[in-house]
């Protein structure tokens, strides 16, 4: 059981470095010089630029930020076992801030 355990911890490892090295290798074969673009030429035809559309970017409100924030807080107070006032706290400030951020939507 032992030996499986070592056997596969070995071959994740090799496997894992292999990638990398096979990464690194296609990386560096695909870095060509570039290439001098052709002087442009003199045409009589009219082109139009290709319109471009930017999507909007969305961001979350603050209340839903703040939200995030302080589940991480609470989260973190679970895992490390401290279990009292501040993670009480940190859980009425989430349950306040997520309350928040459903009405913001």
């Amino acid at each position: 059981r032992r030996g499986r355990r070592l056997l596969a911890i070995v071959l994740a490892l090799a496997l894992f470095g292999g990638g990398i090295a096979l990464g690194s290798t296609l990386a560096a074969g695909s870095e060509k010089p570039a290439a001098t673009a052709p002087a442009p030429t003199a045409t009589t035809s009219a082109t139009t630029a290709p319109t471009t559309t930017l999507a909007p970017r969305v961001v979350a409100p603050p209340a839903c930020l703040s939200a995030v924030d302080d589940a991480d807080t609470v989260v973190s107070y679970f895992v490390a076992g401290r279990r009292g006032k501040r993670l009480a706290k940190a859980l009425q400030q989430f349950r306040a801030a997520a309350a928040a951020c459903r009405r913001a939507r």
